[in-house]
């Protein structure tokens, strides 16, 4: 048995028969679903394609957790190393002047200095100052900060609830599915996996707890 595990992502371009047994063929050990993407009905139907089509083949679903995400931008800005940035948390921008993210509260807790970190970790910037609901950033390399990508503050640990309701209903939901995996993101602490193992309520599906950031 292979020690080293390939997940794969399955998205609307690999949702069918031929291409998950392509995958399967390529190595794939484990289908992973991203609960932060689709709605619930086509996460259903991906979980009994998998399990009709490859039935020896895990299925890892990523609760979307307590990350947080830039929301659907009109446009999505393109920067050069050194360029300002603008984040915010007041949604009624789009992407054109401000970047909304999803933390309501975000502003409160960052600071000058902070570095913050996007779309898996392949954009950096620095906070340079926070005004009202504005978090001001200096880019520290050219990119595109598009819809719906992660942010992560690697330093920063935030006063927010460790299981959301909506993270709790969709751990139900994929337990009456038998998935076989959680993936928990920004685990801080044997007691946050607790509350998602107290919300399985025995021993599967497994917990896989995703280390993220310092704390």
């Amino acid at each position: 048995m292979a020690y080293t595990k390939i997940v794969v992502t399955i998205g609307p371009a690999t949702c069918d028969r031929a291409s998950l047994l392509a995958l399967a063929d390529a190595g794939m050990s484990v289908v992973r679903l991203n609960g932060a993407h689709a709605d619930l009905d086509w996460h259903r139907h991906v979980i009994k394609l998998v399990h009709s089509t490859l039935p020896g083949v895990p299925v890892l679903l990523d609760i979307p957790g307590r990350k947080i995400r830039t929301v659907s931008l009109s446009h999505e800005p393109r920067f050069s190393a050194g360029d300002c940035i603008v984040l915010t948390t007041d949604p009624s921008h789009d992407g054109w002047a401000k970047i909304p993210l999803n933390h309501a509260d975000l502003h409160n807790h960052v600071k000058a200095g902070d570095i913050i970190l996007a779309d898996d970790g392949t954009l950096r910037f620095t906070v340079e100052k926070v005004e009202g609901s504005d978090i001001i950033c200096r880019a520290a390399r050219c990119g595109t900060l598009r819809s719906k990508k992660g942010i992560n503050l690697p330093f920063l640990k935030l006063n927010t609830a460790l299981v959301s309701d909506r993270d709790r209903s969709m751990i139900e939901w994929a337990c009456d599915l038998e998935v076989d995996f959680i993936g928990v993101s920004f685990v801080e602490s044997a007691d946050h996996v607790q509350l998602i193992r107290n919300i399985v309520r025995g021993n599967t599906p497994l917990i896989l707890a995703k280390i993220e950031n310092q704390s």
